[in-house]
C-alpha cells in the first residue's frame, strides 16, 4: 500500500442528486476530524458505470493533499449510486473502511427540482410546460429508452439501487433523508458524527445553510458564465467558503427575480400524475429500510407503507 493509498478518501457522498448532498459535504467539512476535498465532485468511479478504466490513482490521492491527521478525508459524487455495486464493490476494494452516506429525496420533489434548475438555466427546450415534460419523461421511461428525459424518473427509482450499496457496507453505509436534513440539519450532522465516533459538539447548527438552492435568475446567460467561471475556480472558493457565502448573498440579491425564493414552475395535476408511477417502489424502499431497522422513515416512505398518498404541487 503505497503512499498515495493513505490520501484516499474514507468517507463518500454517494447520493442523489438534488438532495442536499452540497449542503452535507460542506457541513461535515467544518468539522475539525474531517477534511474535505476542494473539489465536492471528483468522480473518480464513475467510468466504472460504462465499463471504463479508472485514472491513474495518484489523480484521486491529489484532490486530498492538502489533507493533515484528520480521521476522514471526504468526497462527494452522487452519481456513484446509480453505478450499484460495480461502483460500490471498488469502493469498497480500493479504500481503506470507507463509510458511505447515501441522501434520499422525495422522488416526486426531486424531479420537480431538477426542472425548475433545469428551466432556471434555460436546459429545456422541447417542452412548454411541467405537465408536457411529465409526460415526456414517463413515455420515455415506460418504453424502456435510455434517454436523459427517461433518466430523470429512472434514477428516483432508488430500491433499485441502495440495495447493492446496502449489501456492500452494511453498517457502513448511512442513509439519511434530505427533508430531515432541511428541517433538522444540525440534528442530523451530529447523529453521522456519532456513527462516525467522533464529537458531535464540535459542529454548531449555526454552521449550516442552504446550499446549491434552485433559484430563478434574471439573466440566465450571465448566471450561466458565472456557474461555468465558479467550477474553474471551485477550489479556491472552498478555501474561502465564508468569503463564497458574503458574495453569494449580494448575487443573488442582485440577479434573482425574487430574492431568496425557489422557481415554482409547477401544477398539482403534473404532480399528482407523476407521483403515482413512484408508489410501488417507493414501498418497496419503504420495506427494505425497516428490514434494516430503519424506522425514523420521512412521510414519503411512511405514506408509501400505509397506502396513503400525498399531493403537492
Amino acid at each position: 500500500m503505497g503512499p498515495s493509498h493513505n490520501r484516499l478518501p474514507n468517507l463518500i457522498i454517494c447520493g442523489v442528486h438534488k438532495a442536499g448532498t452540497t449542503s452535507l459535504f460542506s457541513y461535515l467539512g467544518m468539522h475539525p476530524d474531517i477534511c474535505a476535498s476542494y473539489k465536492k465532485e471528483i468522480d473518480f468511479f464513475k467510468p466504472l458505470s460504462s465499463g471504463e478504466a479508472l485514472p491513474p490513482e495518484t489523480e484521486y490521492a491529489g484532490h486530498f493533499s492538502h489533507c493533515g491527521k484528520q480521521s476522514y478525508r471526504l468526497e462527494a459524487s452522487p452519481s456513484y449510486l446509480y453505478g450499484k455495486e460495480s461502483i460500490a464493490g471498488a469502493i469498497q476494494r480500493q479504500l481503506v473502511n470507507p463509510r458511505t452516506i447515501a441522501i434520499l429525496r422525495d422522488p416526486t420533489d426531486r424531479f420537480v427540482s431538477y426542472y425548475s434548475r433545469a428551466v432556471s438555466y434555460s436546459l429545456i427546450s422541447d417542452v412548454s410546460s411541467f405537465d408536457e415534460y411529465v409526460s415526456l419523461c414517463l413515455q420515455e421511461f415506460h418504453s424502456g429508452e435510455t434517454s436523459q428525459h427517461a433518466r430523470n424518473v429512472r434514477d428516483d427509482i432508488y430500491v433499485d439501487y441502495i440495495g447493492s450499496w446496502q449489501q456492500c457496507f452494511g453498517e457502513s453505509l448511512r442513509i439519511v433523508f434530505f427533508g430531515h436534513l432541511r428541517s433538522n440539519s444540525g440534528s442530523v450532522v451530529r447523529d453521522i458524527c456519532r456513527w462516525l465516533d467522533l464529537d458531535p459538539g464540535m459542529f454548531s447548527p449555526g454552521d449550516s445553510s442552504i446550499e446549491n438552492r434552485t433559484l430563478h435568475y434574471r439573466r440566465k446567460a450571465l448566471h450561466r458564465r458565472v456557474q461555468n467561471w465558479y467550477v474553474r475556480h471551485e477550489t479556491f472558493w472552498r478555501r474561502h467558503y465564508n468569503l463564497k457565502r458574503v458574495l453569494r448573498r449580494f448575487y443573488n440579491i442582485a440577479n434573482c427575480a425574487s430574492s431568496g425564493s425557489s422557481l415554482e414552475v409547477v401544477d398539482e395535476e403534473g404532480t399528482a400524475r407523476l407521483r403515482r408511477p413512484y408508489e410501488p417502489y417507493s414501498l418497496r424502499l419503504s420495506s427494505l429500510l425497516r428490514d434494516r431497522r430503519c424506522m425514523q422513515l420521512p412521510a414519503w416512505l411512511d405514506e408509501a407503507m400505509t397506502g396513503n398518498t400525498r399531493v403537492q404541487p
